[in-house]
């Protein structure tokens, strides 16, 4: 049966391969500049354990069937979308600037949707969507007003996911990163505005943020 909770410490390696996945070769990208011939998921798995990352633990929902986890979703305030000092200062000056553009159309304000991503053999069951109201009932509780994301510009059935729920396109993110990436076109900014929350909505206060 699908469930659906915060993310504990001991989800970091299945959480993380899931937000590597989400990153569309991204992660692999930066790890491979930052620490040549090191494990990407091990790398973001010790984010995802750190409680004090955006990538923490305590800033992810996951979906469960069983003792499986299905699929996952990284959200944070978007203030906390910033150059990791321990990452950019091992990167060459080429590299960061290539990196800038997604760190300079932040929305400031706004929840932060990170990475989310469902495991390949639950595709189809809604697992997404489930993980959108989660996302929008923690910008509810935060007081945020609007959700922000980047999506790569031509993961054509995500972009379609992301506007079904309630997401506009604000710009495109120009990116110059390496041929080896599996997308070309830059990402896409988009953003959602956070529907006031129901009155009879119970009260919540597990999971995040910081």
């Amino acid at each position: 049966m699908t469930g659906i909770r915060p993310a504990a410490p001991a989800d970091a390696v299945a959480v993380a391969r899931l937000l590597v996945e989400a990153g569309g070769g991204l992660v692999e990208h930066v790890s491979r500049r930052v620490a040549p011939g090191s494990d990407p998921v091990a790398l973001m798995a010790a984010l995802v354990e750190d409680p004090l990352s955006p990538y923490s633990f305590r800033n992810c929902f996951v979906t469960i069937d069983g003792d499986e986890i299905t699929a996952a979703v990284n959200v944070y305030p978007a203030e906390a979308f910033r150059p990791d000092p321990g990452v950019i200062d091992r990167l060459s000056p080429a590299d960061r600037a290539r990196l800038a553009p997604l760190y300079e159309t932040r929305v400031e304000g706004s929840l932060y949707l990170s990475g989310m991503a469902v495991a390949y053999g639950h595709r189809g069951e809604g697992l997404g969507r489930l993980l959108m109201g989660e996302v929008f009932a923690t910008a509810q509780r935060l007081g945020r007003r609007e959700v922000s994301l980047m999506v790569w510009a031509d993961n054509v059935n995500v972009v379609r996911f992301y506007a079904a729920s309630g997401f506009l396109r604000r710009r495109i993110v120009p990116l110059d990163l390496a041929p080896e990436l599996p997308h070309k076109g830059g990402m896409f900014l988009m953003v959602a505005p956070v529907p006031e929350p129901s009155p009879h909505a119970p009260e919540r206060d597990e999971g995040i943020i910081a």
